[in-house]
């Protein structure tokens, strides 16, 4: 039977012409918040946090999952 081992990436941030996106970190909360709350309108279908509590409670799941390998979170 054949083993396969999660190979862990580096940091990194992705750079295109007219975007880039970087690492999620806990620094990112309180503006991730400020952009959640301006036009809530067309969250029906999705959970985006509305405080600052589940804000960071959503960032450090995803930090987590990250630290799992599950997950590469970007902002």
């Amino acid at each position: 039977m054949r083993s396969c081992t999660a190979m862990r990436l580096e940091a990194f941030s992705l750079t295109g012409t007219h975007v880039q996106l970087e690492p999620l970190a806990v620094a990112h909360v309180d503006d991730l918040l400020v952009a959640a709350n301006r036009d809530r309108s067309t969250y029906g279908f999705t959970a985006v946090p509305a405080d600052r509590a589940a804000m960071a409670a959503y960032v450090d799941g995803l930090l987590a999952d990250a630290q799992r390998d599950l997950v590469i979170p970007f902002v």
